[in-house]
C-alpha cells in the first residue's frame, strides 16, 4: 500500500543527501494517563487502542513493507520547456525536471502526466514568475521520492536516542551531543509547539523508520 506523507524542504533535502531514515509524528488522539482505581498502565492504553503501547495498530504510514510518496513544495513552469515537455521545480533544492503532460509523448489524454529527466539546472527560490504551491497540492505523479517503511513504533518524543536524531535528519554540531539533543527540540517546537505538542510537553509520537526506493 502507498501513502502521501508531506517534508518540508530541508527535511527532503536529508532525504535525498541520505541523512534522513526515520520521522517522528504526534500520535492522534493522545492517551490521557488516568489509572483510575490503580489499575495497570497498559490498561488506559488498551480502553483507547486495544493493544499496549508498543502493539498499537493502525499506524496511519503504514507498516513495514509499505510505501510513503513525499509531497513538497513545488512549481509548473512552461516558459523553459522543450518541444513537448513541461518542467516541474523542486522547492527544497531548485531541482528540474521534464514531465510529459497528456497528450504528449504517448501520454493518454485524461491520463496523469509522466515525470521525466532531471535537467542540468537549478531554479532559485525567488526567480520571478514562478507560483509556489504547496506541499499538500503535489499529486502523485510529481513526487520524485518514494519510501519504504521498514520500522514502525510507539514512544514519548523525549526518549529519543542521540543516534535517531541523526537518524532524522539533524547534522552533529561543534558543541557536543548535549547541544544536538536541545538542537532538536527546537527543530521539534518549531514544527510542532504551536499545535500544542511542543518538547516539553513531551507528548506521544508515531516513529516511521524508512528506506529510499530508486
Amino acid at each position: 500500500m502507498e501513502r502521501p506523507i508531506i517534508f518540508s524542504g530541508p527535511m527532503v533535502r536529508a532525504i535525498l543527501d541520505g541523512r534522513k531514515s526515520q520521522t517522528r509524528r504526534v500520535l492522534r488522539p493522545q492517551p490521557v494517563q488516568d489509572y483510575g482505581e490503580g489499575g495497570p498502565e497498559g490498561l488506559w492504553w488498551r480502553d483507547l487502542y486495544g493493544a499496549p503501547p508498543e502493539l498499537i495498530p493502525g499506524c496511519p504510514y503504514g507498516t513495514p513493507g509499505d510505501r510513503l510518496w513525499c509531497r513538497e513544495g513545488f512549481a509548473l513552469d512552461d516558459e523553459q520547456c522543450e518541444p513537448s515537455h513541461e518542467v516541474i521545480i523542486y522547492r527544497a533544492d531548485g531541482q528540474v525536471r521534464l514531465y510529459d503532460p497528456p497528450g504528449c509523448s504517448g501520454v493518454p489524454m485524461g491520463g496523469p502526466p509522466r515525470l521525466g529527466q532531471v535537467m542540468p539546472l537549478r531554479i532559485a527560490k525567488d526567480a520571478p514568475g514562478l507560483r509556489w504551491r504547496p506541499s499538500i497540492h503535489m499529486p502523485r505523479w510529481a513526487s520524485r521520492l518514494t519510501l519504504e517503511v521498514t520500522g514502525v513504533r510507539v514512544e514519548r518524543v523525549q526518549e529519543i536516542s542521540l543516534e535517531d536524531i541523526y537518524a532524522e535528519g539533524l547534522e552533529p554540531g561543534p558543541y557536543g551531543a548535549a547541544n544536538d539533543v536541545v538542537r532538536f527540540g527546537d527543530l521539534w517546537d518549531s514544527i510542532n509547539e504551536r499545535r500544542g505538542a511542543g518538547w516539553e510537553v513531551n507528548p506521544w509520537v508515531w516513529v516511521v523508520e524508512f528506506r529510499r526506493v530508486s
